[in-house]
């Protein structure tokens, strides 16, 4: 785990502390790779209905609604 790994864990931290820019830090970090992940995986039928940046936008939004909890609940916040 090199310092990228302490920045990651500095961001959860702050953004579980309620901290609205280290949470869009966090998700922009990810954003572009879980996009390319979704588009991948994403069965050719429905991405003709659906974009993947939609799927990730929404799947993004539950996770930082849901981070405070999961982190006070596996204590590693």
């Amino acid at each position: 785990m090199g310092s990228d790994s302490g920045d990651v864990q500095e961001l959860v931290h702050r953004a579980a502390g309620g901290d609205s820019r280290a949470m869009k830090q966090l998700m922009d970090q990810h954003r572009s790779r879980l996009r390319r992940m979704v588009a991948v995986r994403m069965d050719p039928r429905l991405a003709a209905r659906v974009d993947p940046s939609d799927v990730v936008q929404e799947t993004l939004a539950e996770a930082a609604q849901k981070l405070p909890n999961y982190l006070r609940v596996s204590g590693n916040s």
